[in-house]
């Protein structure tokens, strides 16, 4: 008989999630940066944004890897990094033309 998972929240996989999707966007947000050569202000939109939407990214990869459910560290990071990677890239790709 196999035994049936009881939690299907855990903090501490939100945590490690966390902490594998910052990863990424640390290397975006560095990225952007010396690419744009951006100079950010306090007050600057493209700061307030880049922050939200790295904010946003790094908690939906926590819930991604608590939602997977495994209870390893090291699996908990790898699928917080791989979320936000999975989602740009998702988003990023374009769809495909109807046929006419």
């Amino acid at each position: 008989m196999t035994a049936v998972k009881e939690t299907y929240w855990s903090w501490h996989r939100f945590w490690y999630g966390t902490v594998g999707a910052a990863a990424p966007e640390i290397i975006r947000l560095f990225k952007a940066y010396k690419e744009h050569e951006l100079t950010f202000s306090l007050a600057s939109p493209d700061l307030i944004l880049g922050v939200a939407v790295s904010t946003a990214f790094i908690g939906l990869g926590g819930v991604f890897a608590s939602a997977w459910g495994d209870d390893y560290p090291i699996k908990c990071i790898y699928n917080g990094a791989t979320f936000p990677l999975l989602l740009s890239a998702w988003f990023s790709s374009a769809p495909p033309n109807l046929p006419k």
